[in-house]
């Protein structure tokens, strides 16, 4: 699952709202996690709440998960009463809604069983989102962060690796810790 941040800035009016839907539905060929970057966004006005909310339908249609942080106090009601916080919460930090849309992601791994049955025949969970299969002791299926684009990454190996997106090379340790650089084992 791909991970993109998408800045909001100025107004979020017709002209805008009508550009994010269509580089969303565009972008949402395929599941996605997404956060909003509210930080700079002044307003939205009745169009713009229109298009969030059509946003808010193709994201729910495609099986992607959204976040929004960075939204003034003044727009939080109207979020709430858009019924926009049902499958887009707020946060207040980068770094929470990230760890938000990384334990979905876990948790969606976790229920598919068709997908992970074949790879993962007796896995049992640890804490911090991680889950760990008895059949291979290097073997994780966890989502970490890439050192290079900070996109979501999803491995299932200790060890070198490399990012999906960016195809950066990183390094994961047995701590489930990640060195932007490849090791020599």
């Amino acid at each position: 699952m791909e991970s993109r941040i998408i800045n909001l800035v100025g107004q979020l009016s017709a002209e805008a709202g009508s550009q994010l839907y269509l580089e969303l539905k565009s972008l949402l060929s395929s599941p996605h996690l997404l956060l909003f970057d509210a930080t700079k966004l002044a307003n939205i006005d009745e169009i713009g709440w229109q298009f969030l909310k059509k946003c808010q339908t193709k994201i729910y249609q495609t099986g992607s998960h959204a976040a929004i942080i960075g939204l003034n106090q003044d727009s939080h009601l109207p979020w709430k009463s858009n019924r926009l916080l049902e499958t887009i919460p707020i946060f207040q930090e980068r770094e929470s809604a990230k760890k938000h849309l990384a334990s979905l992601v876990v948790v969606n791994l976790d229920s598919t069983p068709s997908s992970n049955a074949s790879l993962h025949p007796s896995s049992h969970s640890i804490p911090g989102n991680k889950t760990v299969s008895s059949s291979a002791s290097n073997t994780i299926n966890t989502s970490l962060y890439c050192p290079h684009c900070d996109s979501i990454l999803r491995t299932y190996q200790m060890g070198n690796n490399s990012c999906q997106s960016c195809k950066g090379k990183y390094f994961l340790h047995k701590d489930f810790k990640i060195s932007s650089f490849e090791k020599v084992i």
